[in-house]
């Protein structure tokens, strides 16, 4: 895998190759394993050797959980064996922008404030737990939203190592596994017939990875294909090869040829040329027999080293496996060959995320030439983001405001067309809810700096152009939770509200024990309210301070 530590000029160069950029947000249900998997993308991208590094708070720090999105930007370039490139791919140097959500119900408005921004979502599910609620909540936003899904089957080492399943029965729980994904991709994403075979998930295409995001080790069918054919003696076609790795192809021993006849279901391909070795390799491992282990590694092309053999069990694992089947190397193979780039998802997406202001023919107002040529200059704007022209007016979704160092805070959100800069003047329209009906107020403000997310920190750079995530300084006074950003005057409503999944049903009063910190905590309220997607906060007709959340967990962080 080539991989570097990138600076602002490296990123900014793939910022504009809007063919090499892939948004997409890490959703899961809680503790199924999405900040791990993060952490191996992180790392191998020369970032952070840090565990949970998009855990950015202290509170998610201490309880081992995510409660924000967290936005990173990682550079990789595709290696040789993984190629041929995508389509309209300009070289193998790819941007990822990616997001890592919350698992837990209660934070569920964190995830929705990310898929806003992204095209693509990796859905991760424990192979042991298999789909839960949460995984089906949050990929029914994603679908709702126009968000492509591509799958990690997770924990594979626990199935091994603490169940000892059979190899067979291991096969049977991934089936249905991706099975369940699908039937929920079927039911809620609501697309043609023609559209069925690109959405859904099978590991004969490539979007399924399958692997352990703790030991750092996964696969896809067709990159273990790879690395059986690169370490056989007799080379044969990895395409090949990878057709017979999935569903009911069973190996005859004797024969040596391929069947379909389930007589020969201890032969099932994917069974005996993968579960087998790495269920051998592991528990050898696991019982500390090293010649073994380096007997079974060389026979899939790797070594033990001198340095391997002083260690033990899970350290072992963790030295050996992701030297044999890499998970970042699987995981960035999948996002960029299934994960569609920004030019290609903003051609379905504004539809679903734009409102375009509707027009009453029989208001005359509304039919004189000013709001007509108002209208072609919507219109130019709409098409304009569903081209993600850089060269088209600024149109910005702001999905949630991030605090930052100092007292500031951040707008994280997404360019959807134009290119925003530092100095800028841009207009802010944000909705809000008086009785049953929505108003959208405007007010201009200048974007004082223009920064991308980098998991804990941010990087400061001049500008940012269509088909990336960006966060804005500035605009703290003007915008409260989220909104659209625009230098067209033709906008008078801009993109729709965010669907949240979960209310604030849950609430509680808070004071000061002292009087003179009632102004603090005013602040402090204040800056929550426009923070917190998920939070609401309110003064009670006695004048208490009341906060509302998802549930108590959500009100207890």
């Amino acid at each position: 895998m080539v991989s570097k530590k990138f600076d602002v000029e490296d990123i900014q160069l793939l910022m504009n190759k809007k063919n090499n950029i892939r948004n997409l947000t890490v959703i899961a249900h809680v503790d199924h394993g999405k900040s791990t998997l993060t952490d191996t993308l992180v790392r191998m991208a020369g970032i952070s050797s840090k565990e949970r590094f998009t855990d950015a708070t202290k509170e998610e720090q201490d309880r081992g959980i995510s409660i924000e999105s967290t936005g990173v930007s990682l550079y990789f370039e595709l290696p040789v064996d993984a190629h041929p490139l995508p389509a309209n791919s300009e070289g193998s140097a790819f941007l990822l922008n990616l997001i890592d959500s919350p698992g837990h119900v209660d934070f569920s408005s964190e995830v929705t404030a990310a898929l806003r921004l992204t095209d693509g979502a990796l859905v991760v599910v424990d192979v042991i737990e298999g789909v839960c609620v949460q995984t089906e909540t949050v990929l029914r936003q994603a679908l709702s939203e126009g968000i492509k899904p591509v799958l990690v089957v997770n924990k594979i080492d626990r199935a091994i190592l603490e169940l000892k399943q059979d190899p067979e029965v291991i096969y049977q729980n991934l089936w249905k596994t991706i099975e369940s994904v699908n039937v929920l991709i079927s039911s809620y994403r609501g697309f043609e017939e023609q559209e069925k075979d690109d959405w859904m998930v099978d590991p004969l295409k490539g979007n399924v990875v399958f692997g352990s995001g703790m030991l750092g080790a996964g696969f896809t069918i067709r990159s273990f294909a790879r690395l059986l054919c690169k370490n056989q003696a007799q080379k044969q076609d990895p395409e090949v090869l990878a057709k017979k790795l999935w569903g009911d192809h069973f190996y005859d021993g004797k024969t040596q040829k391929w069947t379909k006849d389930p007589s020969f279901v201890s032969g099932r391909g994917f069974c005996k040329f993968i579960l087998s070795p790495i269920s051998k390799l592991m528990t050898a491992v696991n019982k500390g027999e090293l010649e073994l282990v380096a007997q079974l590694l060389s026979k899939l092309g790797a070594k033990l080293t001198k340095d391997d053999q002083k260690l033990q069990r899970k350290d072992l694992l963790k030295a050996v496996m992701p030297r044999m089947i890499p998970l970042g190397q699987a995981l960035l193979e999948m996002v960029v060959k299934h994960l569609p780039s920004p030019a290609e998802a903003q051609q379905y997406r504004i539809n679903l995320l734009y409102n375009r202001t509707e027009v009453n023919e029989d208001d005359e107002e509304q039919t004189s030439d000013k709001e007509i040529e108002r209208q072609k200059e919507e219109d130019q704007a709409i098409e304009a983001m569903k081209k993600c022209d850089s060269n088209g007016p600024v149109m910005i979704y702001v999905s949630k405001m991030t605090p930052a160092a100092e007292g500031r805070v951040f707008a994280y959100g997404r360019v959807f067309s134009g290119e925003v800069k530092k100095g800028q003047r841009v207009t802010v329209l944000s909705s809000s809810l008086i009785g049953s009906k929505t108003t959208t107020s405007a007010r201009e403000v200048v974007i004082k700096n223009v920064a991308i997310s980098m998991g804990r920190s941010f990087m400061n750079t001049n500008s940012v152009p269509a088909g990336n995530t960006v966060c804005l300084d500035g605009l703290d006074k003007a915008l409260n939770k989220a909104g659209t950003l625009t230098t067209s005057s033709a906008v008078k409503i801009g993109f729709k509200s965010m669907n949240f999944a979960v209310s604030p049903v849950v609430q509680c009063a808070v004071s000061v024990k002292n009087p003179v910190d009632l102004v603090h905590l005013v602040t402090g309220l204040r800056k929550l309210q426009q923070t917190e997607s998920g939070a609401e906060v309110k003064v009670s007709e006695s004048g208490e301070n009341l906060v509302a959340g998802a549930g108590e967990l959500h009100l207890g962080v």
